[in-house]
């Protein structure tokens, strides 16, 4: 599995400073659209690249940091930019509020309800644009009130719109895992 590659890879380096991008069996076994999984749980996976990987018989990634970050060069014309921008992300009023906007509230799926009643929702390969009344169990609102167990947010981002939920009844009862975004939610139908 992912989880596997990335502890024998640190376990191989000996140290765990460093960062391990790996496909799991769905890359190995060239599913379409399977994914490259990045600080344990983070997909990136869009186009399949995971596929691409498994493909060309490459399992992980090993990135290990020999130098340390250039800051921008002018430093003094850089701090005003970032305080604007970290401002309007903060702002109560907007969807990024850190505790208080949608996003952070109830992750990337509070956009579901909304966009399935307007029949935005370019779901089934674009066939449908919108769920029905089913939206609702896939909605952040739905895992905010049901099966909401922690939302801790990634390294240093304000919005903290990752969510972990488990599920607490059915065949995956006691499962503990990240919480499904809002475009694989619609995209895959």
């Amino acid at each position: 599995t992912v989880h596997e590659a990335m502890d024998y890879f640190k376990d191989k380096h000996g140290e765990d400073d460093l960062t391990v991008i790996s496909i799991g069996p769905a890359g190995e076994n060239l599913v379409k659209f399977a994914c490259w999984i990045n600080e344990d749980d983070r997909a990136s996976g869009r186009g399949g690249t995971g596929c691409v990987g498994g493909s060309k018989n490459l399992k992980a990634v090993v990135i290990k940091a020999e130098k340390k970050i250039t800051k921008a060069d002018d430093r003094d014309a850089w701090k005003p930019v970032h305080k604007r921008a970290l401002e309007t992300i903060m702002a109560e009023e907007n969807i990024t509020s850190p505790r208080k906007g949608g996003l952070s509230v109830y992750g990337t799926n509070v956009l579901m309800n909304i966009t399935n009643s307007i029949g935005a929702l370019p779901t089934n390969n674009s066939m449908l644009t919108s769920f029905g009344d089913d939206a609702e169990f896939i909605s952040g609102e739905w895992v905010k009130e049901n099966i909401l167990v922690n939302d801790p947010t990634c390294h240093a981002c304000p919005v903290a719109c990752k969510k972990e939920v488990e599920i607490t009844d059915g065949p995956f009862k006691g499962l503990h895992m990240e919480s499904v975004e809002y475009e694989p939610s619609w995209s895959v139908g």
